[in-house]
């Protein structure tokens, strides 16, 4: 049997693309080496040859398998397609496939995906015969959603607007400069919490949660480092809905049999996509900054929210642009009354990856790099039955916020 081509997996913060990786925002540094190695060491263990990047200012790399072969990138580059070039050039000629994971900010991951899906047209690239894109039916190596795919999840005004176009729930959604000016409708003219998000902002990085009346909220919205350190049309403003926040992932497969299938009432494969089974996040209040602190394991739901949020999966896949492929993430939350809201898709490898291939194995790594269908969990339901239902625990929450707890 010939050898499969390796693989280039390449982390941009701590793989040579970020200026000085040490100063990157929040926790982009440290989720971005637990993602990079997590997969790495999954598609090694599934005997997949692996090429990967690491910032040689970053020190001696984490222990991988001795499959591995580590080439350190000396950083800064000039742009970001700088270092995709750099990345495709160690592509050239030994791996027919690249995967990155990379932050949306500033449109990072958008302007490395182009770059690597234009040079990964050429047919010198690889030693075979050029595969044909995933993402945009071309030749191309490139694993991961549309160049235009990206830019409209980067864009979180366009993501929610897209989000209402199709029917799907999510807050209302203006950008902070409006909000200052005032141009905002009157549909939320009873909510008391709000937060503020970056427009581009990936999920690494801190929001601002704000606890005042809609007439009170453009005041109190200069007061933010959002609206005194930067640009506000860099930031959207939206009612703030309390529940349980949670994520599920999304592996783009190729599928003949477009139908749903599972044994256990969830979703494991919607057409073209495995629908992984739906994590709990963990969000951090430090004095009205929210950061994303981790996941918990897979949750149960109860009917009426399981048919919601599968409803919501399923419009989502109907409608997302350009073909399935690679890895997607839906963030949405339970408020207590059972209602789902979708808050944000995440056009790339999440962190909640770290807590998922505890339950899928390294089998996770094989699904996202090469479009293999995932299997259902083997004691997926004794796994999530063993947390209490989401909503009792949105319930909760919102009784306490009565009782003043």
């Amino acid at each position: 049997m010939a050898k499969t081509a390796p693989v280039v997996i390449a982390e941009y913060v701590c793989g040579g693309g970020w200026p000085e990786p040490t100063a990157a925002p929040g926790s982009l540094l440290a989720e971005g080496i637990a993602m990079w190695r997590s997969l790495v060491r999954d598609a090694a263990a599934c005997g997949i040859r692996v090429i990967t990047t690491w910032d040689a200012r970053l020190g001696t790399p984490p222990a991988l398998p001795p499959t591995v072969r580590i080439e350190p990138f000396a950083g800064p580059f000039g742009s970001h397609e700088d270092w995709a070039s750099h990345v495709e050039r160690l592509a050239r000629g030994t791996a027919d496939r690249v995967f990155v994971i990379a932050p949306e900010t500033d449109g990072i991951l958008e302007k490395v995906a182009r770059r690597l899906q234009q040079r990964a047209a050429r047919p010198a690239w690889g030693r075979t015969t050029p595969m044909r894109d995933a993402a945009s039916g071309g030749s191309g190596r490139w694993i991961g959603p549309s160049p235009d795919a990206i830019a409209l999840a980067t864009d979180k005004l366009r993501t929610a607007r897209w989000l209402q176009r199709h029917g799907l729930p999510t807050p209302p959604t203006w950008l902070l400069s409006d909000v200052l000016e005032r141009r905002v409708d009157r549909r939320t003219d009873g909510a008391t919490r709000w937060i503020v998000k970056r427009r581009d902002g990936a999920g690494a990085q801190p929001n601002w949660l704000i606890e005042c009346t809609a007439g009170e909220l453009a005041d109190e919205l200069r007061r933010t480092p959002a609206a005194t350190r930067s640009d506000p049309r860099r930031w959207i403003v939206q009612p703030f809905v309390a529940g349980v926040p949670m994520s599920v992932g999304l592996v783009g497969i190729t599928a003949r049999d477009p139908g749903r299938h599972g044994s256990t009432g969830r979703l494991q494969r919607l057409g073209p996509w495995s629908v992984l089974i739906p994590m709990r996040q963990r969000i951090r209040d430090e004095g009205g900054s929210l950061t994303f602190a981790g996941c918990r394991t897979a949750l149960a739901v109860p009917p009426p929210v399981q048919s919601r949020w599968a409803r919501c999966v399923e419009r989502f896949a109907q409608h997302w642009p350009g073909q399935p492929a690679g890895y997607l993430g839906l963030d949405f939350v339970v408020d207590a009354d059972g209602e789902v809201w979708v808050v944000d898709i995440n056009p790339r490898l999440c962190t909640s990856y770290l807590c998922l291939r505890e339950l899928y194995g390294p089998q996770l790594a094989r699904a996202v790099l090469f479009g293999t269908e995932v299997a259902p969990l083997r004691g997926g339901d004794e796994a999530a039955e063993a947390v209490a239902y989401v909503v009792g625990e949105a319930a909760a929450r919102k009784g306490a916020a009565a009782r003043g707890c």
